[in-house]
């Protein structure tokens, strides 16, 4: 049986510190013990459960299943599939009208089954309530350091050339980037961010764009990107 195999992390600190990879892993093993063809693996990365129309990897999922690519879904967990029950519910009666299965290893089961089904809707109002439950104590924690008078949020870190050596040299001995972000204050997606920038700045300079000329492209204030390719303080 042709299986597709679905994955998904809802931060860009868990794509960084590659937690994808780990249901993969386990994806991959239970396809194998269980002699399945693997089709497809299609991996959403940093991107949110509650819907599913802004995810690439599950929108070209649902395309091939209606091509009649594989016969089966395979997920870790049911919230990596979705978090929202009518979302899922509707996805799943999709995949019944095209007579393709979905099995998720951690819950255990395959809807192909009336108790499965069912055990679906339990899992996935669970799911749900525990999702907004999480968003009323943001709400209410927010709302009581405003209260309070208190700060929240990431304090703005001013970068230096210093700040930038440290960051390259630390992910080059091979730190997360949530550990590096943690020890300047900075958070795992800023300091992602970055990396990425200066690996723009060096590949344009390397070309012979001058640093005006590379603020313009990459769409930077250019005594910033003087000081990332100058070393300026």
């Amino acid at each position: 049986m042709k299986i597709a195999i679905y994955a998904r992390v809802s931060t860009q600190r868990q794509a960084d510190e590659d937690r994808i990879d780990n249901q993969l892993l386990e994806l991959r093993q239970f396809c194998r013990i269980r002699g399945y063809e693997i089709y497809k693996e299609y991996c959403d990365n940093g991107l949110s459960g509650a819907t599913m129309d802004k995810r690439p990897a599950l929108q070209e999922l649902f395309k091939d299943a209606s091509a009649h690519k594989f016969q089966a879904i395979i997920v870790f967990q049911l919230s990596r599939f979705s978090r929202s029950l009518s979302d899922l519910l509707t996805s799943l009666d999709r995949l019944a009208e095209l007579e393709i299965s979905f099995i998720s290893i951690k819950e255990a089961f395959d809807v192909t089954t009336s108790t499965g089904k069912l055990l679906v809707s339990i899992l996935g109002a669970l799911s749900e309530f525990e999702r907004q439950l999480l968003r009323e104590r943001i709400k209410a924690g927010v709302n009581r350091k405003r209260a309070e008078g208190k700060e929240f949020g990431n304090k703005k870190i001013k970068l230096t050339a210093d700040t930038l050596r440290y960051i390259v040299e630390q992910k080059e001995k091979g730190n997360s980037l949530r550990r590096i972000g943690l020890q300047i204050g900075l958070s795992s997606t800023r300091v992602a961010q970055i990396l990425k920038m200066l690996k723009q700045v060096h590949y344009l300079q390397s070309e012979g764009f001058s640093p005006d000329e590379i603020a313009d492209k990459i769409g930077s204030r250019r005594s910033y990107i003087k000081m990332l390719v100058g070393g300026e303080r």
